[in-house]
């Protein structure tokens, strides 16, 4: 992969959906990291949706309808498993991969779903969820809200011209 090659990095990949009127609004983001971080973003991952998962629940007796599970069939695609989702109530998911291995090519899926259950506080999983996980690995909890790392303009044309020029010969 680019990252693997040209960076000398994994790739953390993640998208982030919840339900709109028209559909479904989401956000994918492919973070280079240092290679060797998988387990510690899973790891950071499941106790942060663990700590997430009495959010919006009415009181402790009440199970809380957030799971995160792996995906451990390859062939299972996450469309197919969001198919029927506004009709069980899903509001709203989080998929990612964690790279594992040593080629940059392993990696391990994972679906973070909230499900609607009627009840008068709805279950979500929270929007900045990716980026705290991050945040939280690298040490650095300005990187968990996108405002906090928002960029001059030509710094954002720096980096996208710096990426095209990388780029270029995988295309």
């Amino acid at each position: 992969t680019y990252a693997h090659a040209e960076l000398g990095k994994d790739l953390f990949v993640f998208e982030r959906a919840f339900p709109t009127r028209g559909g479904y609004h989401s956000h994918i983001n492919c973070i280079p990291v240092d290679k060797g971080l998988g387990a510690n973003i899973r790891n950071t991952m499941f106790t942060m949706a663990k700590a997430n998962s009495h959010r919006g629940v009415r009181n402790e007796n009440e199970n809380a309808a957030i799971e995160l599970r792996e995906l451990q069939n390859p062939e299972i695609r996450v469309t197919s498993l969001l198919k029927n989702a506004e009709d069980d109530g899903l509001s709203g998911y989080f998929y990612c991969e964690i790279p594992f291995g040593d080629d940059g090519n392993e990696f391990k899926r994972f679906l973070y779903t909230a499900v609607d259950d009627g009840s008068t506080r709805r279950k979500y999983v929270p929007l900045q969820f990716g980026r705290e996980i991050l945040a939280s690995v690298l040490g650095d909890q300005n990187l968990s809200h996108w405002k906090a790392c928002v960029v001059s303009k030509e710094k954002e044309d720096e980096y996208a011209e710096s990426f095209r020029d990388r780029f270029n010969k995988y295309e």
